[in-house]
C-alpha cells in the first residue's frame, strides 16, 4: 500500500487535463467576451457612419434646393445603415430626426439624428440583455425660406 502510495504521489499523468478544465472556461469565456465588445464597438461605428451619411444627405438635399421632410431623412438614414456598407438589422435599429424647437445659429435649421442600436449577441443562450447604444448628430442646414 506504502509503495502504491509514493507511486501515485509520483505520477502527473492527467495534470494537464485537470489544468485545462479549471482554466479552460475562464479563457473561452474570456475570448467570447472579447469578441462580444468587438462586436458592439463596429456597429457603433457603422451607427456612427450612417447618421453621418443621412447627415450629409440632408444638408446635400437643402443645398439642392429640395426640402425633405423629417420623415424623408429618416428613411434614407434606414435604407443608409441597412444597406452595405454597414448592414445594421433595421428591426434593431431606431431613427429619429428632429427639429430643434430653438434655432441656435440665424438662417440656419438645426435637426438631430438620434440612432439606437442593440447589437446580436454571441451568446444569446445565456440570457444576457445587449445593452442599447445610442448615438445622436445635429445637422445645420440652410434655411430656404428668408
Amino acid at each position: 500500500m506504502v509503495t502504491f502510495a509514493r507511486r501515485l504521489q509520483r505520477c502527473d499523468r492527467g495534470g494537464m487535463l485537470i489544468e485545462f478544465a479549471l482554466i479552460g472556461p475562464v479563457v473561452i469565456g474570456l475570448m467570447l467576451g472579447v469578441l462580444q465588445v468587438g462586436v458592439a464597438l463596429q456597429n457603433y461605428n457603422a451607427v456612427r457612419s450612417a447618421a453621418a451619411d443621412a447627415a450629409r444627405y440632408a444638408v446635400v438635399q437643402y443645398q439642392a434646393g429640395n426640402t425633405p421632410s423629417d420623415a424623408q431623412i429618416e428613411t434614407e438614414a434606414e435604407s443608409i445603415a441597412t444597406s452595405s456598407p454597414y448592414f445594421l438589422k433595421s428591426d434593431r435599429l431606431v431613427l429619429d430626426v428632429d427639429q430643434e424647437a430653438t434655432q441656435s445659429i440665424a438662417g440656419a435649421i438645426e435637426m438631430t439624428i438620434s440612432a439606437t442600436y442593440t447589437p446580436e449577441l454571441i451568446l444569446p443562450f445565456f440570457s444576457w440583455k445587449a445593452p442599447a447604444m445610442t448615438y445622436e448628430r445635429p445637422i445645420f442646414v440652410l434655411d430656404p425660406t428668408p
